[in-house]
Formats: structure tokens, sequence, C-alpha cells
């Protein structure tokens, strides 16, 4: 049984994955906010970095406003993590949570062999993180996320965008042809077990996924909002350049290859949470 330490547990994706991965293997919980652990202090982290940690799951700086703490969070916090497991010189495997934003503006689908082009600071600082963790540790997973929604309307890919309905009466885009992919937050947890618990996998000591599901326009999710609300809502499209935006489609080639179930589709999850909340618009 595998002993696996999760950095970031009590966020929207460590919560998630803590429940799937519990029932197989042995976890470490330490939580940011009681103070038990800080991935920017060396002590704090010394003492759940241990010989007897199979796994290292890093799921931090996922949600942080703060450009300057984020930085600090994704890029010093993963360095001060690949340092400490390079010094109890044991092959503990590395999982370095990262995004698909990485590559940038893609029109074609992107798999793991494409070129990383990061626009916005968050993805440039998951790129500087990538590379210190290729260059510096020998058993590595990198997991590079699509963007994550769930049933909830206070989580996720669906926050921002029913936030600014229930305020204002409003759903702003950054540019309506703005292609990305999206999974549901079960599946990304699911994908992630499976990945873990993959013998093939297992034998390679350094390898890349793409997390994602469906490549979607932002059209189509806002065709589902006029239609539902019978177009009450204002709909405002920014227009921002495609390539500025990180309009992009993801190739999941590699992860469906042992997540071969049916995934979740936004659409369905969508109109299940405008029916459940009707009442609210």
């Amino acid at each position: 049984m595998y002993k696996i330490l999760i950095i970031g547990s009590n966020g929207y994706i460590g919560r998630s994955l803590s429940k799937i991965l519990k029932k197989k293997f042995k976890l470490i919980l330490p939580s940011h906010k009681s103070g038990k652990i800080d991935v920017l202090n060396k002590r704090s982290l010394a003492k759940y970095i241990k010989r007897d940690i199979d796994i290292i799951i890093n799921l931090s700086g996922q949600f942080i406003k703060k450009k300057k703490r984020l930085k600090k969070i994704i890029v010093d916090g993963n360095k001060n993590i690949v340092d400490l497991i390079n010094k109890k010189k044991k092959d503990i495997i590395y999982i370095f949570i990262s995004s698909c934003l990485v590559y940038g503006h893609k029109v074609k689908p992107a798999n793991e062999q494409a070129n990383l082009n990061p626009k916005n600071f968050y993805a440039k600082y998951k790129y500087l993180a990538e590379n210190y963790v290729k260059k510096n540790i020998t058993k590595f997973r990198i997991l590079r996320l699509a963007t994550v929604y769930d049933d909830n309307i206070n989580n996720g890919f669906f926050k921002k965008i029913f936030s600014s309905i229930l305020k204002n009466k409003k759903i702003e885009f950054s540019n309506l042809l703005t292609q990305r992919n999206v999974i549901h937050l079960k599946d990304v947890s699911k994908s992630i077990f499976h990945i873990i618990v993959d013998k093939k996998f297992n034998k390679k000591n350094k390898t890349i996924f793409n997390i994602g599901n469906e490549n979607i326009r932002l059209l189509q999710i806002q065709k589902i909002f006029s239609s539902f609300l019978n177009e009450e809502i204002k709909i405002i499209d920014n227009k921002i350049s495609l390539s500025r935006d990180s309009s992009q489609v993801i190739s999941t080639k590699k992860q469906n290859k042992i997540t071969k179930w049916k995934k979740k589709k936004i659409r369905n999850t969508l109109l299940m949470i405008l029916k459940k909340n009707e009442r609210f618009f």
C-alpha cells in the first residue's frame, strides 16, 4: 500500500481526490489553514517529507488572487518540495499539478509533446515550476489540468459566472469564440487515481499527462444560459484576442488509454445546475 502525502488536501481538488485515494492508500493530509504545513517553509515541509513516503501530490497554488503570493507558492514552494525529496535520497514519486494553459494558444489539439507558450502569469509560473521538476527530480508525473467544474455554483469554472448572474444579471466572457478543454471534478480525481495505480506508467520514471475531457467554445456555454434563462441575462463579449486569451484545443489520447469510463458532459451538468437553482434566477 502506497503512503501518499497530499499538499493542498483541503482545497477544491484536494478534498475530492482524498475521498477516492483513501479507499486504497494511506494518506497524510496536513492542513495549511491550521498551520501544519507551509510550502514556503522548509522546516514545515520536512516534518512530512520523510523516507517512508512513496508519493507526494502537490496541489498548492490553485486559487490565490495575489500575484506575488501565487508566484511564491507555485515556483518557490515547488522548488522546496523537490529539494527536500532529493535530500531524502529516496525514489519518491512526485506528482505536480500543472495546467493546460502552459500550452498557450493552440488551434490544433495539443498533446504532451506540444510546444509550451504560456500567456498569463499563472501559466508562466506553472511553466517555471514544471521546468524545475523536469531538471531536478528522478521520478515525476506532471499532470496538466484542463478547466475543472463540478455540480456546485460556488466552485470551479461556474463560480464566477453564477456569481455575476446573481449579483448583476449579466455574464461576461473574455471571447465567446475562445476554446477550452473542460473536465468534471470527479473525473479529475478518478483520472489521478488510475494514473497512480496503472502498472504500465508505474514503470516509467518521468511522464506527463493532459487531464481533460471535452474541447468546447465559450459560445456553447453562453447558448445554454441564454436558452434556459429566456435571454433575461445580459451577455457581454469582451472579444479579447484568441491568442491572448489562450484559446486552445487539448488532446487527451494518452489519458484516455487508462481512463476508459464515460466521463461527464458539461452540458448535462450545467442544465442540471440551472434546473436545481431555477428559483434564484
